[in-house]
Formats: C-alpha cells, sequence, structure tokens
C-alpha cells in the first residue's frame, strides 16, 4: 500500500538490516539507550505492549549514492568505535531501502538483543584493563517470579515493574547462576507467549539464529504499521 510499509515480523525487519535494505541517514543520532531500556523494550513486546509508530523514508539509488547512510550497531561496545553506528561503503542497488526517521533506538535494541551484544565496563575497574568489558548476551529469566529491585532495568520507565524478566549477562555468569537455581535462556531462541485480545496465549518467536541467520515461525511478534516520511528521493 502506498505511503505505508508493510506489517513485518521483527526477525523480517532484522533481516533487512542484516541486508542493508534498512539504514540510518547522517542525520540520526547516536544509539544512546543503556541496558534498562533494552530490557523493557523486550518485557513490552512479550506482553504484548504497543512500542510505537515508526518513520521510515523510501530513498531511491540515486539518494544512496550521493549521501552518506550509516549501518545499524549489532555488538555494542562502550569503547569507540563500537559504540557509533558503521558508515556505509558502497550498498547494492535497491528498489525497497528505507532509511529510519523515528525508531533507531528501538530497532538498535532489538538488533542487538537478537543479534548481538552489549559490552560496558565494569564498576571498579579500570578503562584499560581488558577485563572490564566482558561480552554479555540477552538472557530471559524463565523462573523470575519478580525482578530483584536492586537490578538495572526493574522498572520500566512508567514505574510499572516488568513481568518479564531479560537481562544481559556473560555465558559464563548464566553457567553458574544456571547451576545454583536460575534458568537463564538466550533471548535469541526464547519461544515467546503473547495475550492477544480473546485472552489466549499463543506461542511465537522473536528470532532463531541459525548459522549467522535469523529463522522465525509464521507465527511471530509483528511490528506495527509504520508511515512512511511522505518525502520522494
Amino acid at each position: 500500500m502506498d505511503g505505508f510499509y508493510p506489517a513485518r515480523t521483527i526477525a523480517s525487519v532484522l533481516k533487512d538490516i542484516e541486508n542493508q535494505q534498512l539504514v540510518l541517514p547522517a542525520i540520526q543520532r547516536e544509539f544512546v539507550w543503556g541496558e534498562a531500556k533494552i530490557c523493557s523494550l523486550f518485557d513490552s513486546l512479550m506482553r504484548g505492549y504497543p512500542i510505537g509508530g515508526f518513520l521510515f523514508w523510501q530513498v531511491s539509488n540515486l539518494t544512496v549514492q550521493n549521501h552518506a547512510f550509516y549501518g545499524f550497531i549489532k555488538n555494542y561496545d562502550q569503547r569507540p568505535p563500537n559504540n557509533l553506528c558503521p558508515r556505509l561503503g558502497e550498498i547494492a542497488a535497491s528498489d525497497s531501502r528505507f532509511a529510519i526517521l523515528d525508531g533507531q533506538q528501538r530497532l538498535t535494541s532489538l538488533n542487538i538483543g537478537l543479534r548481538g551484544s552489549h559490552t560496558v565496563k565494569l564498576a571498579n575497574k579500570w578503562w584499560d584493563n581488558p577485563d572490564a568489558f566482558p561480552k554479555r548476551l540477552l538472557y530471559l529469566d524463565l523462573l523470575a517470579s519478580a525482578p530483584d529491585p536492586e537490578e538495572s532495568g526493574a522498572d520500566e520507565e512508567t514505574g510499572d515493574t516488568e513481568r518479564y524478566v531479560f537481562r544481559f549477562r556473560t555465558p559464563m555468569q548464566v553457567e553458574v547462576e544456571n547451576s545454583h537455581g536460575r534458568r537463564w535462556m538466550p533471548g535469541n531462541h526464547s519461544r515467546l507467549q503473547r495475550q492477544e485480545n480473546r485472552s489466549r496465549t499463543v506461542d511465537v518467536t522473536v528470532g532463531e539464529l541459525s548459522d549467522g541467520s535469523i529463522e522465525a515461525h509464521d507465527n511471530v511478534v509483528v511490528l506495527d504499521h509504520v508511515h512512511l516520511a511522505g518525502m520522494a528521493a
């Protein structure tokens, strides 16, 4: 439909990010969301909450050739340059390429959580200590009945306590904590459930990684319709 980007699954949108069908214009700010906001986004998706609209701009091949565009962060690292969106070099021609004008923070968070990693400095360690920056993946605690209020991400921006506890952990942390009664499941393999309007739950898969690509079942969480920017390029 003209004027609309079609409803898509999260897995297919992340595939478009990987294939540079979704790109960032130079006017976009850098990624600034912290761990708490990323975890809150995934909790909202699990609960079936709306995650807001997206503003896309369909760009022509000529516009791509004449202007700078950037890719999405996949493996975030607090240390430059991996905390900055990578500038894209030569981009293959496409009739269905869109630049993101509104929604970068949410899409980058999904990309990091489902396809990548999140690395930030540990407290009380020096910046030049390589052990201060463990690479962490997103996990869902399957047994959590309530979040630990002392942990980052325990409350959403609204002040509403999260129902689904997502946290970034190293694989070693997960191994130790699971041996003591926790049940952390990698976020990119999570089989999720969403409550629909008819008060029944359905199994959905946000995204499953296999051989570096994203696969998904037909019955998956879909992004809301997003309006195009209404401009030609």
